[in-house]
């Protein structure tokens, strides 16, 4: 996995859980 690709994923989860 790309290391640009780990941190759009680790955002995307830290997103995911702050709109809930």
């Amino acid at each position: 996995m790309d290391a640009l690709d780990q941190e759009i994923l680790f955002v995307g989860t830290a997103e995911a859980e702050h709109v809930e």
